[in-house]
C-alpha cells in the first residue's frame, strides 16, 4: 500500500496560482503569446508532481484464492453501490499439445456481490443467465444489460440480457444489430452507449465497426469499417472528452500496439502506431478522476507479457508505476471502486487460471 502523498498540497496551490497568473497577466498586459507559453509551463509542472506521485502507487494483494475461484473472461459490473462478478472460464486440466480446449473448460454462471471490492458472497450459484465467456456487461439508464459472449450450451450469445437488480436476468425478445461476436469493447458515454469491434469464430469474422444506442436495445452503425484493424481482446475508454483505442489481436496471433483516439467514436486519429506499452490483448483500460490506467495484458504472438500497470494524464503520452507483484496475465478484469483499484483473475503468461485479488488506493489523487 502506497504512503500519503504530501505534495499534493502544494499542486492545488500550483493550480491557483496558474489561474492567479492568468487573471493577472490578462488585466496588466497584452502579450498574450508570452502568457500562453507561461501558462504550459507551469501546468506541466503540476501534471508533472502529480505523474510522480502515480509513479509510488503499488499493488497489495488481497487474496491468493479468491472464494469466486480461478477464471478469466469473466465481468465485473457495479450497481447499487456493490461490485458484482460473473462467468468466465477455468481451462485447467484441457491441454492437448500444450494448448487448452476451450469447448472442454469449466465455464460458470454464478454471480457474486461485494460491497467493498475485497469480501465476496456467492449470490447464485447458478444465475438464469448461461454459463459464458467473453460478454460485456455495462449498467445504463435503470438497468444493467449484458450482450455478446459464448457458452458451450448456447455458442454465441445472440440475445439481449437484462437486470433490474444485479442477481436476476431477463433475456429479451430480440438481439442487438450487431450480432453475435465476443471480445468486443463496450461501454457508455454522454447517454449513449457503444460497441467496439470484435470477433466470431465460428463465422470467420473479425470486425472493426462501431455501433451506439441510445437505450440499449435498439442499435445503429457509427461506421462499418474504422480507420484501425478489425481486432478482439482490445479495450476502449473514454478520457479526457475522447474515445481511446488500444492494442487488441487479429487472426493468426497478430497482436496490435497502435494507440487511437476519437471525439465522436466515428473519426479516429492514429496517435501511435508503435507504442511502447507493446503488443498486447486482454488488457484493461480505466479512468479515475485525471487518470487514464492500462493494466496487464499479454503478447498476442508469444502469450509473454509483464506485470505492467501504465497511466497517463491525456491518453498520449504514457508511464508505468513499477511491475506488480502479480504475474503476467490477461482477460483478468480491472476496475476503478470506491476509490480503489483492483484486479481479478486472469490468464497467466504460464497459460495458469488466477483466482487472486490485488489493490490500489487511489483516495490520495
Amino acid at each position: 500500500m502506497h504512503q500519503p502523498i504530501p505534495h499534493k498540497v502544494s499542486v492545488n496551490g500550483l493550480f491557483f496560482i496558474v489561474v492567479a497568473f492568468a487573471i493577472i497577466f490578462v488585466i496588466s498586459s497584452d502579450k498574450s503569446l508570452t502568457y500562453e507559453i507561461e501558462s504550459e509551463r507551469l501546468l506541466a509542472s503540476i501534471e508533472g508532481l502529480e505523474r510522480s506521485g502515480v509513479e509510488n502507487l503499488s499493488w497489495t494483494q488481497i487474496s491468493q484464492n479468491s472464494p469466486w475461484g480461478k477464471r478469466d473472461s469473466h465481468e465485473i459490473y457495479e450497481w447499487n453501490d456493490n461490485l458484482y462478478l460473473f462467468g468466465g472460464l477455468d481451462a485447467t486440466g484441457t491441454f492437448v499439445n500444450g494448448l487448452p480446449n476451450y469447448e472442454k473448460a469449466k465455464y460458470y454462471n454464478d454471480i457474486w456481490k461485494s460491497a467493498d471490492g475485497i469480501n465476496w458472497t456467492l449470490e447464485k450459484e447458478s444465475s438464469n443467465l448461461p454459463p459464458m465467456r467473453s460478454m460485456s456487461i455495462v449498467p445504463f439508464k435503470g438497468r444493467i444489460f449484458l450482450m455478446g459472449g459464448w457458452g458451450p450450451t448456447i455458442g454465441y450469445n445472440k440475445n439481449i440480457w437484462t437486470s433490474e437488480d444485479g442477481k436476476s436476468w431477463k433475456k429479451e425478445d430480440k438481439g442487438p444489430e450487431f450480432g453475435a461476436r465476443e471480445g468486443g469493447r463496450m461501454l457508455v458515454s454522454k447517454g449513449k452507449m457503444y460497441v467496439f469491434g470484435g470477433v466470431n469464430y465460428e463465422q470467420h469474422k473479425r470486425f472493426n465497426d462501431v455501433w451506439v444506442s441510445e437505450n440499449g436495445f435498439d442499435w445503429e452503425v457509427l461506421t462499418e469499417s474504422a480507420p484501425w484493424h478489425s481486432r478482439w481482446d482490445h479495450d476502449v475508454a473514454y478520457f479526457n472528452n475522447k474515445f481511446v483505442l488500444y492494442g487488441g489481436m487479429d487472426t493468426g496471433d497478430v497482436g496490435f500496439n497502435d494507440l487511437w483516439t476519437s471525439p465522436d467514436a466515428i473519426n479516429w486519429t492514429l496517435v501511435s502506431s508503435d507504442s511502447e506499452i507493446g503488443k498486447i490483448q486482454g488488457q484493461v483500460l480505466v479512468s479515475y478522476k485525471n487518470i487514464l490506467f492500462l493494466v496487464g495484458g499479454l503478447d498476442a504472438k508469444t502469450n509473454l507479457g509483464t506485470a505492467d500497470t501504465w497511466f497517463s494524464f491525456n491518453g498520449r503520452d504514457w508511464n508505468k508505476i513499477p511491475d506488480g507483484a502479480w504475474a503476467p496475465r490477461e482477460d483478468h478484469r480491472a476496475t476503478i471502486f470506491k476509490d480503489k483499484l483492483f484486479i481479478y483473475g486472469g490468464m497467466s503468461d504460464k497459460w495458469e487460471w488466477l483466482g487472486d485479488s490485488w489493490v490500489i488506493p487511489l483516495n490520495n489523487f
